[in-house]
Parts: C-alpha cells; sequence; structure tokens
C-alpha cells in the first residue's frame, strides 16, 4: 500500500486532482456546464453516439424533445467527472452526508436477514460511486474491478475504494469463484449490468428499449445459484447536487435458468432506474457496441 501511495503522489495528476476538489460546488458545476456546452457545439462523438443512442431507443420521441434530453444529458455525464476529484479525496464519511435520503434500503435488509447474498444491479445513473460509498458504509462489500488503460486511475481507484471498506477482485475466473463464495456467505456485491462485455461467450442479445442489445450474463449466472438476491439500485443527482440512493426490487423473470429471459429481465430492471432520471444515464456509450450476428453495430459507424 505504501508504494502505491508514492507512486499515486509522485504523478501530476494527483496535484491537479487534489486541487479541484478543493474548489466550491458552484465552480465544478459550471465547468460541467462548460464542458457539456463545447460538447454539444464541437459536434464532439459525445454528442454524436448520445443522439444516436437516443433516436434509437426513443424514434417516437419528437426530434426537439431528443435534443433538450440529450444536452441535458452531456452535462449530467460532466457532473459525474466533476464529482470524482472529491470522491478521490475526501473523507468518505463527508461523502455520505451527500446523500439526501435512501428509498427501499429494506430491500437489502430483509434479503441479507433472510440468509441471502445480495447483488445490487447499478448501471450508469447518476453517480454509482456514491451509491457504492453507501453500500460500503452499511455491507459486506466486494467489487469487481477491471483496470482501464490508465495505470495512474486504476491505482488512484483501487485505493480509494479499497480504504472506504470495499474488497476489490479481478473480472476473471478466480474473481468470480471468489465473488460466489462471498454471496453465498451473506455479502453484498455491486454489478454495472449495462457493461457490453467483449467476450462473445459472456454476452447475449436482449431487448433494451425495444432494441435488441449485447448483454451480460454474469448476474444471469449468480441469480440461478440458491440463496442470492438480485435488487436494482441508484444514486440520483438532486438539484442542489446532493444524492437520493433509491433501491427497487426485480421481476422474478431475472432468476430465470432460460440466460435470455433472465438477460431481458436484467434490461428491464436498468430501464426501471433510467425512468427515475433519464438525462442521468450515461447514453454517450455504446450500448449497442454489436449487433444479434455479433458483428460490430452499424448504428455508430461514421458516415
Amino acid at each position: 500500500m505504501k508504494s502505491m501511495t508514492i507512486f499515486v503522489k509522485k504523478h501530476p495528476l494527483y496535484w491537479l486532482l487534489r486541487g479541484l476538489s478543493c474548489l466550491p460546488s458552484f465552480i465544478l458545476y459550471g465547468f460541467a456546464r462548460l464542458v457539456a456546452f463545447l460538447a454539444w457545439h464541437s459536434n464532439s462523438d459525445m454528442r454524436r453516439i448520445t443522439e444516436l443512442n437516443l433516436g434509437y431507443c426513443f424514434p417516437a420521441m419528437p426530434e426537439d424533445e431528443r435534443k433538450v434530453l440529450a444536452k441535458r444529458s452531456l452535462f449530467e455525464t460532466a457532473c459525474v467527472a466533476v464529482e470524482m476529484p472529491a470522491y478521490f479525496f475526501n473523507d468518505p464519511e463527508n461523502d455520505l452526508k451527500k446523500i439526501a435520503s435512501v428509498q427501499g434500503g429494506e430491500l437489502i435488509d430483509e434479503a441479507i436477514a433472510a440468509g441471502n447474498g445480495v447483488i445490487i444491479l447499478a448501471p450508469h445513473i447518476g453517480n454509482w460511486e456514491y451509491l457504492g460509498r453507501y453500500l460500503t458504509k452499511h455491507y459486506d462489500c466486494q467489487f469487481m474491478f477491471k483496470p482501464g488503460k490508465h495505470a495512474f486511475i486504476n491505482t488512484l481507484m483501487t485505493s480509494v475504494r479499497s480504504q472506504a471498506g470495499a474488497e476489490l477482485i479481478p473480472t476473471n475466473k478466480l474473481g468470480v469463484i471468489k465473488l460466489l463464495k462471498h454471496l453465498k456467505r451473506g455479502g453484498l456485491s455491486g454489478i454495472l449490468p449495462d457493461q457490453v462485455p467483449d467476450q462473445v461467450e459472456a454476452r447475449v442479445t436482449a431487448p433494451f428499449y425495444g432494441q435488441l442489445a449485447p448483454t451480460m450474463t454474469l448476474v444471469s449466472s449468480f441469480a440461478k445459484k440458491p440463496n442470492i438476491k438480485v435488487i436494482a439500485g441508484v444514486a440520483i443527482r438532486l438539484p442542489n447536487k446532493q444524492f437520493e440512493v433509491v433501491f427497487q426490487p426485480v421481476d422474478d423473470k431475472l432468476y430465470s435458468k432460460d440466460v435470455a429471459v433472465s438477460a431481458t429481465a436484467l434490461n428491464a430492471a436498468v430501464e426501471g432506474l433510467i425512468t427515475l432520471a433519464p438525462a442521468q444515464y450515461q447514453w454517450e456509450y455504446k450500448r449497442f457496441k454489436y449487433d444479434e450476428t455479433g458483428a460490430k453495430h452499424k448504428l455508430y459507424q461514421k458516415k
């Protein structure tokens, strides 16, 4: 851990992020508005993919309404970015003060009291890191973590999440086995259900807003096991820049042994959370990366 800390502090980004974490929120969210403005008016990929996804998922929505939603989505995504420095460097207890209310928390407590392990479906809505803060504070958590391309961010993220009390495990076969044991002991884990696995064997095609989307099978494989409860969860950003944590039950079809039926219920659970705050979903993510044949989807091809 000491060598990890030395590596992080020697990186120039460390001091930049540390400085940003000290700025008042009105400056940070003002910067988020500037980023969203530039992303929109520069015809960035962020804007292009957002509009493609919204048009694909909401074809009946009037175009002017979709544009308003797209612009708002760019801002909300920029908010996630400006919130991260404080998440990295603030005391976790201070982050918890930003959670104004919790709905549906009894779903987790009742599941654990009944001897179940719990999987929280936590898609890219609001700020999932603050949802993780809440879960880590109140439950015995293991989270799967796949390192990205940037070693500094990987190291910083690992350090922050571990110090907050979460145990991080790799996204490989050994990690899956370890997580299953944790769940069987009555532990809790959060999974990002809208991530698209690149491995063909790790996904199936299932409806998402009426369109076929590549969908992970990891949750479905866990849900088939006895004594595992799946609950959908999200941390929605409120107008005062605090968060409301919401937990919702999932359809029993998610526990089906038919992976296609289960994956369809999983996507329906994600849609249910998006309904709470449609603009706070990361619509710039290539959710339809692959088509039903497994080939790269033509939706995102530049013309």
